[in-house]
């Protein structure tokens, strides 16, 4: 009896903890969709080939030239990124000529031409975020890629359904950037070719959700931030959180070993951070920065992660989709309601 009992009690152990394994990969395989039949017509350019390429001994054709292949993204990169004035001024041509034949321009040039002298492989990663993206969102259009050189200010941009990236800030080359651009290592350390597919989602999930960010509290842009992610996450799910979340390991595992106490942090009526409408405030926990400069946040100087209050934006998104398997990723996305989605998570740290 006493054998029977244990062989039975064994083989309910291991359903039981065959159950749990099974149940446990459901729930982290939910994003690791076969996207194999899903086609993504991409169209990629490389502006800053072309741009650097034009001829300059007949300069006001080739500008004209330029303008007809870009006429969305030239007059912005002449104006804006740039700074160069009026693009559709009579003397365009010739100060866009300035432009590219200066000496620090052709040397950045040379810097991006060494380090991408193809960005195929960037375009295959690129695609297969939007075959993602079809998987989910059949009948949406997909954006055009921008490569260019956003004169080491400029990383990625989401407009007039272009995504732009500006390869001279994925170098990854901090001495340069130090020297150059008198960057910090906070930024530094972000600006390598690895988080050009993830910016890339981020840039176009980010404003192509916009219009579902409602409401000026904390919690709202918590909630929002963490859909953001999880949409990263959605089009890149074998992709490490750390890149997800644009957070080093050390900054992960402070957010993961201190869970409680931000938690705690929030909710702490001497604080009142989670309901605030202060932008002053909020800005301090989503912004780029080595720390997370808020007052009561714990050991804030010393190891604190900057931009924790995504970390746990995405935890409650994870833990909402969880409870709620039934809601769909673009139900997700244009959910506003972000008492319900916290309620509705169960989320306790």
């Amino acid at each position: 009896m006493i054998t029977k009992f244990n062989n039975r009690r064994g083989l309910a152990i291991v359903l039981l903890l065959t159950a749990c394994i099974n149940f446990t990969s459901c729930k982290q395989d939910r994003l690791r969709v076969d996207v194999s039949g899903v086609e993504a017509n991409i169209k990629f350019h490389r502006f800053d080939k072309d741009m650097m390429e034009m001829d300059t001994n007949n300069v006001r054709e080739a500008f004209y030239s330029l303008q007809k292949k870009y006429p969305e993204f030239l007059p912005k990169y002449y104006s804006l990124i740039v700074g160069l004035g009026d693009y559709q001024d009579s003397s365009a041509p010739e100060l866009f000529k300035q432009f590219i034949t200066f000496q620090p321009t052709r040397e950045l040039y040379k810097k991006v031409q060494d380090k991408f002298p193809s960005t195929e492989k960037y375009n295959e990663e690129i695609t297969e975020v939007f075959r993602h993206y079809k998987y989910y969102f059949s009948e949406d259009t997909l954006p055009e890629i921008v490569y260019f050189m956003g004169i080491l200010k400029y990383g990625a941009g989401y407009d007039d359904n272009q995504v732009a990236l500006g390869l001279d800030m994925y170098l990854d080359e901090p001495e340069f950037y130090g020297r150059m651009a008198n960057l910090t290592n906070y930024l530094i350390e972000k600006m390598k070719p690895e988080y050009i597919t993830r910016n890339v989602a981020h840039n176009f999930g980010y404003y192509k959700f916009a219009k579902y960010m409602k409401g000026n509290r904390f919690i709202d842009r918590m909630i929002y931030e963490g859909k953001i992610a999880y949409f990263i996450k959605a089009m890149m799910p074998k992709s490490h959180d750390s890149l997800i979340l644009a957070l080093n390991g050390q900054n992960l595992k402070w957010c993961e070993d201190n869970e409680w106490q931000i938690w705690k942090h929030y909710v702490d009526p001497e604080y009142k951070v989670l309901y605030t409408t202060n932008p002053d405030i909020t800005e301090r926990y989503f912004e780029e920065a080595p720390f997370t400069n808020a007052p009561g946040v714990p050991n804030h100087e010393e190891r604190s992660s900057p931009r924790f209050a995504v970390w746990t934006g995405f935890k409650i998104i994870q833990k909402y989709m969880d409870k709620n398997p039934n809601v769909t990723l673009a139900q997700l996305m244009e959910e506003t309601d972000s008492d319900k989605i916290l309620k509705e998570s169960k989320y306790k740290p």
